[in-house]
């Protein structure tokens, strides 16, 4: 049989979804500690002076009855921004099983390969417009408070280890940094030949001649 579009995009999402979730799980504190400098400061000390510093910057916001057509969600700001930054965490994770299943899928020949491809292409995307939302309209307008630090470079890209690297790959925080044109026209190829793959009705037909010779065999 000959080695198909298919199974090799399926080797492909299966080694991103495979590495993706390696390195999750050696970025994780709570499993593999790792030693910080004097000068480094932990993502979640980050949040907390986020927090602090716009209640002090923008204390109208947060004064009860004093300003009645202020935005009314302005006080609950600080901790839905906390409560995105870990939403982006767990979309991450969820994105690399989705690229590991999705790989498997292809690589079997389940039948739901298509719609799961799909749902994965989706969330893939979903999390980078986050993570691109995120630091255009918090990290930037806040530099100031936030002493110039980046908390999206800070999790996502913590050292300059060959993990770190591959990280902002495939997380996509490449997009926020200096050299984020070339890496949108790779990720826009990556995404547009996928999605003719999983969503074109003219790849339909070859799917379904795979998914018979899989049952024949």
């Amino acid at each position: 049989m000959k080695f198909r579009i298919v199974n090799i995009y399926g080797l492909l999402f299966f080694v991103i979804g495979f590495c993706w979730l390696l390195i999750i799980f050696a970025r994780g504190e709570s499993v593999l500690p790792k030693k910080r400098g004097p000068s480094k400061v932990s993502c979640q000390k980050i949040q907390e002076e986020l927090t602090e510093r716009i209640q002090k910057r923008y204390p109208e916001f947060f004064s009860e009855g004093k300003h009645p057509r202020a935005f009314s969600l302005a006080k609950h700001l600080p901790r839905m921004f906390v409560m995105q930054f870990w939403a982006i965490a767990a979309l991450e994770l969820w994105c690399a099983v989705l690229f590991l299943l999705t790989g498997l899928a292809l690589l079997r020949g389940y039948p739901f390969q298509r719609p799961f491809g799909a749902v994965t292409l989706a969330t893939d995307i979903i999390l980078k417009t986050l993570i691109v939302t995120y630091h255009q309209c918090l990290v930037v307008p806040l530099r100031d408070i936030l002493d110039g630090k980046n908390i999206l470079l800070m999790y996502f890209v913590p050292d300059a280890n060959p993990a770190s690297k591959i990280s902002s790959y495939v997380s996509g925080v490449k997009l926020i940094q200096a050299d984020k044109f070339y890496y949108a026209l790779l990720y826009s190829a990556f995404f547009l030949i996928s999605s003719w793959l999983f969503t074109h009705a003219g790849a339909k037909k070859h799917f379904e001649i795979i998914r018979a010779e899989g049952k024949a065999s």
